[in-house]
Parts: C-alpha cells; sequence; structure tokens
C-alpha cells in the first residue's frame, strides 16, 4: 500500500548573532534544505533573547526563506527562556495536536551550544550526530508510514536512536525515549491512543520533555506498546548503552551509528561527507 507521506515541520530556533556562522546550525540548514520536499507546511518557532531585534530575525528568516520554505511557512517570535525547545514543543505541538493532519517532524538546533564547549574537542561527532537524527527518521518515512497507518499498529512516534528502557528517571521497564528531541509523531494516533487509555499529557516541567513524552504517554499495561514507538528496524537501545556511546566509550558515536542505520551506515556517511564539504567544516577545521 502507497501512503501520502505529507508532513508537516514544527521547529524551535534559538536565534543569536552568530547563528549564521555556527557550524551545528549550518548543518541544521543543510538538512532543511535537503528534505525540504518533505513538507507540505512549516511552523518555525523563534526563540530569542531581545525579541525587538527585527534585523536578526529577518536576516534569520531569509535564511529559512532560502532554504525552500517560502510557502506554507509561518514564523512565530517569542521570548527565549531556560525550557527552550521543550517549551515550543509544548505548546506548539502537544497543545495543538487537533490543528495538524499529518505526522509531524518536531525538530530544534539541536547542537548549538555543544560546538561553543571548548571541552569538546571533536566537533564532527556533534554534527554527525545532528545529520543522522535527520536521516534516521526521514530517510526510513516508508517504514514510519507502514507503522503508523497500518490498522494493526497504529504507532504514534517514530525517529533514530530510541532508547527502551533504564532510564534513570524512570521507574518504568518500558520508557520510550527519542534522545536528541528530532523525531516524528502522529497526531491523530496520540489523540486516540490518550482518549482510549485515558490519559492526559503532563504539564512542562524541564527541558527534556520533548524527549521524554513518548514514554508519559505510552500505557504499559498495554499489550501492543512495542509497536507504539519505535526506530528503524527496531533498533533500540538501553539508556546506559546509549548514553556511554554518545559519549565517546567503547567505540562511540560511529558505533552507534553503525548499529542504528545498518545496511544503510556506508550511504549515509557518504552523504555526512558531503554535507561538511557543503558547510564549509573542513575549511575551518
Amino acid at each position: 500500500m502507497k501512503f501520502d507521506k505529507s508532513l508537516s515541520l514544527v521547529f524551535s530556533f534559538y536565534l543569536s548573532e552568530d547563528f549564521n556562522t555556527n557550524i551545528a546550525n549550518r548543518m541544521h540548514f543543510y538538512c532543511l534544505s535537503k528534505y525540504r520536499n518533505l513538507f507540505k507546511d512549516a511552523l518555525f518557532v523563534i526563540l530569542i533573547d531581545d525579541v525587538d531585534n527585527v534585523s536578526l530575525i529577518g536576516e534569520f528568516e531569509k535564511k529559512i526563506i532560502d532554504c525552500g520554505y517560502v510557502s506554507n511557512t509561518q514564523f512565530i517570535i517569542e521570548q527565549n527562556n531556560p525550557l527552550r525547545e521543550a517549551y515550543v514543543f509544548k505548546n506548539y505541538l502537544v497543545d495543538k495536536l487537533k490543528d495538524y493532519s499529518c505526522p509531524v517532524l518536531f525538530s530544534h538546533n539541536k547542537g548549538y551550544t555543544n560546538v561553543l564547549d571548548p571541552e569538546i574537542t571533536d566537533k564532527k561527532n556533534i554534527l554527525m550526530w545532528i545529520s543522522a537524527l535527520y536521516f534516521s527518521s526521514l530517510h526510513y518515512l516508508d517504514e514510519c508510514f507502514k507503522g503508523m497507518f497500518n490498522d494493526f499498529t497504529r504507532s504514534l512516534f517514530f525517529g533514530g536512536f530510541m532508547t527502551r528502557e533504564n532510564s534513570a528517571e524512570s521507574v518504568h521497564d518500558y520508557c520510550p525515549t527519542f534522545n536528541g528531541s528530532i523525531y516524528l509523531i502522529n497526531p491523530g494516533n496520540v489523540l486516540e491512543y490518550m482518549y482510549d487509555n485515558n490519559i492526559e499529557p503532563l504539564p512542562l516541567g524541564n527541558r527534556w520533555y520533548a524527549e521524554h513524552f513518548p514514554r508519559m504517554i505510552i500505557n504499559e499495561t498495554n499489550p501492543d506498546i512495542l509497536n507504539k514507538a519505535f526506530s528503524h528496524e527496531f533498533r533500540t537501545f538501553n539508556f546506559f548503552e546509549h548514553r556511554t556511546l554518545y559519549y565517546g566509550e567503547y567505540g562511540g558515536i560511529t558505533k552507534l551509528m553503525r548499529y542504528a542505520l545498518d545496511n544503510d551506515f556506508d550511504e549515509f556517511n557518504k552523504q555526512f561527507e558531503e554535507s561538511l564539504e557543503s558547510i564549509g567544516f573542513y575549511k575551518n577545521n
């Protein structure tokens, strides 16, 4: 069965004076351009310290337009706050699930502060992580839509590098979490699932709300929970495996990618190297 693989995009962008030169942001712009044709509409929520900085806001909006987001694109300006993308996720996606008619990719400019951290010497790892978060969701749309629109599974969430258990913050046996907070949500399925299981979203409490949202919703007493949130070929990690690899131990982030992407790793890596050339990474490193 063929699906209409239309998507909406909700993007939380922390906007700073260096937004156009920050190498993590440049990777996000590259990915936004690359996958532009997948989105029927897009919402960019701009988080900025000075909401009256109209010249900076205008510069950013032009950048997004240059990435191809011309029609059906909306910009909303918000005062930056400590909750950042979690605030956007809750207020512009969770609280507005009824407004969406197709699956939504939630994204944010992940890695912006990481590449500025002097203690992180390998910026390439951060850029690989950003690139892989897009690839692991959008390269597998056939798989995603099959799960979301299958009469038996009716999956709620799909994305890369999902951890499934042993979260330090949870005593539950199954707590699907999308580390990095870039993943796909089926709003209709989420609303139906919450209705059937008498579940209400929790209030916003911390910056990890977006990546933890699936484990807030999925009911462990439901026998089909393993179908409700998944990654490519159901390749998931437990919390401690993911954290250990992400921070460079036991083969590090490349080992993480090789397992999660399996036979597609070489293709991903080729595309990743092309993206590094395109954003000028090797010119400055």
